[in-house]
């Protein structure tokens, strides 16, 4: 059989350029051995369960949600629009008793987002609360989705309570929680205590 261009296939006969295989082998056999084929590439692909969210990745996320909407006042309403509402409590300065900072939170029907002005000057993102499906966060996170779909993105909470899964993290200056009715989210809350 030299230089004939042949060679043993998979199934024992010859083949040049796979042709034997498609001639030796019944229609349903060749179908089969295809779909096996796509199957194993699929599933290699699409079912394997997403990594779990570590620490690192977690902190970074609900810095993510804090920011979402903007890193401050001006960014958030350039984002939303004017928000229906706007509240102002004085908060004491913790480190400068000279100084009497602001905390300003900006509701809007979807959503809630505050921040702490300082008065000797610039703004930290505090909290963020969505309450509606409307808005979308990161990962795709929003109002109804599942609790598995929750688990998916940020792997398993540091507490868990009846209607709220809790995730803090190690620095402990931020956390996110996810409450939640039967199985379907119902308010998200990422939350910032600046020091």
């Amino acid at each position: 059989m030299m230089g004939t261009g042949r060679r043993k296939g998979c199934f024992g006969s010859e083949e040049a350029g796979g042709g034997a295989f498609r001639r030796n082998v019944p229609p349903g056999v060749r179908r089969a051995a295809v779909l096996c084929v796509l199957c194993l590439a699929l599933g290699a692909g699409f079912l394997s369960p997403p990594a779990a969210a570590g620490a690192a990745d977690t902190e970074a996320y609900i810095n993510g949600v804090l920011t979402f909407f903007g890193g401050n006042e001006e960014a958030v309403r350039a984002k939303l629009g004017e928000p229906r509402l706007v509240r102002e409590r004085k908060q004491q300065n913790r480190h400068d008793d000279s100084l009497t900072d602001v905390v300003v939170t900006l509701c809007y029907s979807e959503a809630e987002v505050s921040f702490y002005r300082m008065e000797a000057g610039g703004e930290l993102p505090l909290t963020v609360r969505v309450f509606s499906p409307k808005m979308t966060l990161p990962g795709g996170l929003r109002v109804g989705s599942s609790l598995s779909q929750v688990r998916a993105l940020l792997g398993e909470p540091t507490g868990e309570d009846e209607g709220v899964l809790l995730y803090e993290t190690e620095s402990g200056y931020t956390n996110l929680v996810i409450r939640y009715y039967r199985d379907a989210v119902t308010e998200i809350e990422a939350n910032s205590w600046p020091d």
